[in-house]
């Protein structure tokens, strides 16, 4: 938070305009990332990270454009840019996620395999009764 807040003042030393704009974008994207990731993020992650992400990339790229320069010229540079950066870091994230965060296995899964495991061990003691 310090950092962004020393950002918007450095901004707005240089260009007032320019750092309302980019707070605006900031903000405003951020929130609609949020709002997108939040309910999905249980369903599915990477689908989640995919979408919330487009998202927020298109708001704040066409944000700070109308409000800084007044036009969205460069919009889809902006956009594939952003892509490319969103793609470079989300794969690597998603193979290391894959690796190091595997799914606990269901309790149902576990107890099935407890049974089937007791099931087909031969009584050692002869204990069984019969």
């Amino acid at each position: 938070m310090a950092a962004i807040l020393a950002g918007a003042a450095l901004s707005a030393l240089v260009s007032p305009q320019f750092a309302l704009a980019s707070g605006v974008a900031f903000l405003v994207s951020e929130a609609a990332d949020f709002g997108v990731y939040t309910p999905l993020r249980e369903r599915n992650w990477i689908g989640a990270v995919v979408a919330s992400n487009l998202v927020g990339l298109v708001a704040d790229s066409a944000l700070l454009l109308a409000l800084a320069f007044g036009s969205l010229e460069f919009l889809p540079g902006q956009v594939v840019g952003k892509l490319w950066m969103t793609v470079l870091f989300l794969v690597p994230l998603w193979f290391w996620r894959r690796r190091l965060v595997q799914p606990r296995p269901c309790r149902r899964r576990v107890l099935r395999r407890l049974r089937l495991e007791m099931a087909v061990r031969p009584d050692p003691v002869g204990t069984t009764l019969r």
